[in-house]
């Protein structure tokens, strides 16, 4: 197990002075930011240019990984891939494919996204959209030999005030997401916090998805009883 972070946490410092802070600091991973550079999400950043990265920036990225003994573990780009906008979920969905890409150039496992909501419809409703989004990008993953890696965060408030911005936050959903897309590629970025505010029990999914848990995310979660 190598333990790293997220590298949003960082902000705008370039990803090689990432690198060094991390290895400094006792880690052995990074999760690299790839969100769009004109992308205007809350903690987001592009610490790697998916649309622009070649061959030649690749092995720059990757020399001094392994100058510093770092592992990258997965290129993250957490958005609304079911978004109720179809022009704004096509680019989001093309954006995961230029991940992938970056991914066989960089040589890293995974891929790290939102499954996300189309708001206007019921959960149910759009598990019939997540199987036609996901059916393809998870394919797409496959064949590049990548693994796609989703985040189980509700994302609530992400759309509209206390309704869940996605569609992937409980084992019952996660058992209709690998039913739909069963592609061995195809799995988890488990983070037990999201589980625990949600007073879901956290370890007994480990055991029933332990074929699909990938990546994990780590954080301090309470829960107040009296609240």
């Amino acid at each position: 197990m190598h333990i790293g972070f997220l590298t949003v946490c960082l902000g705008n410092m370039p990803l090689k002075e990432k690198a060094e802070w991390a290895v400094k600091n006792g880690f052995k991973a990074l999760e690299v930011a790839c969100w769009p550079n004109d992308n205007d999400r809350d903690y987001s950043s592009c610490d790697i240019d998916v649309t622009r990265l070649d061959e030649k920036e690749a092995d720059v990225i990757k020399g001094y990984m392994k100058e510093y003994g770092l592992r990258i573990s997965s290129l993250a780009y957490y958005d609304n891939n079911l978004h109720k906008e179809l022009q704004k979920r096509a680019f989001i969905n093309n954006h995961v494919r230029k991940c992938i890409d970056a991914a066989v150039l960089l040589g890293v496992p995974s891929v790290g996204t939102f499954v996300g909501r189309n708001i206007d419809k019921s959960i149910k409703d759009n598990f019939d959209e997540f199987e036609e989004v996901f059916s393809v990008l998870v394919s797409y993953a496959e064949g590049k030999g990548i693994r796609l890696i989703i985040e189980n965060c509700p994302m609530e408030g992400w759309q509209l005030p206390g309704q869940p911005g996605t569609i992937s936050f409980t084992p019952e959903l996660w058992r209709e997401m690998f039913r739909r897309v069963p592609n061995k590629n195809f799995g988890l970025n488990y983070d037990p916090s999201h589980l625990r505010f949600q007073l879901i029990d956290y370890i007994a999914p480990i055991a029933e998805f332990k074929d699909r848990i990938f990546h994990v995310h780590a954080k301090d979660s309470e829960v107040f009883d009296d609240k």
